[in-house]
């Protein structure tokens, strides 16, 4: 396996994000900022950003659009999206069912009209991930801190100078091909064989893609 990594910032870009999401906030009660479960739901998504246990019976597998308008959904699912998890349509979950994704499994999700009874047509699944792997050195300069997080995590740097002064741990060989860092919020990992199959298939800038090491 090739000593180079990437990363996919997709988790902490906001124009990766849709109006798909868990909820419709017409479904809230008077008073309510987001309907019942919401709160319980958003938990758990913390829990599994962090690595900690959960369950697959703690969140639901469907979408539904809600982007504000009474109109019903009329453009083209994304190729990849966010809400929660990160979300491929059937061609891109094809691609990462060729690699070794540790713990991570491919959840199919149904997606939903605004109405939330009429199914949409299209084929998509959450990347839900287990996997995680200490991999960048946190004495690398320029990480900054993520407020009030304890044990400390960090964001990577958003400059591209001082990207190139991040340090990797040392890494099995016998790593999957997609993981996260227990130490790194947003942020995943992918091995060169999946991000270089990703690229061939036009998707580089849709993850965010970039190369440590």
């Amino acid at each position: 396996m090739s000593s180079t990594i990437w990363t996919s910032e997709i988790e902490r870009r906001s124009e990766a994000q849709t109006a798909f999401g868990f909820w419709r906030r017409a479904d809230a009660k008077p008073g309510q900022m987001f309907p019942d479960g919401a709160t319980e739901l958003g938990d758990v998504l913390r829990r599994i950003r962090l690595g900690e246990p959960f369950s697959d019976d703690e969140y639901p597998r469907r979408l539904v659009w809600d982007d504000g308008d009474a109109k019903p959904y009329a453009g083209k699912v994304r190729r990849v999206f966010t809400n929660g998890f990160v979300f491929l349509r059937d061609d891109v979950a094809a691609i990462f069912s060729r690699f070794d994704l540790g713990d991570a499994t491919l959840v199919p999700f149904d997606l939903y009209e605004q109405d939330n009874t009429t199914q949409i047509d299209v084929k998509v699944f959450g990347l839900v991930s287990r996997s995680r792997l200490h991999t960048i050195d946190p004495t690398s300069p320029d990480l900054r801190k993520v407020r009030y997080s304890d044990p400390q995590r960090y964001f990577l740097p958003t400059d591209k100078t001082a990207w190139t002064k991040v340090r990797l741990l040392d890494l099995p060989v016998d790593r999957p091909d997609y993981w996260g860092d227990p130490a790194i919020d947003d942020c995943i990992f992918l091995s060169s064989d999946l991000a270089e199959a990703l690229v061939d298939a036009g998707l580089e800038k849709a993850f965010f893609l970039r190369k440590l090491g």
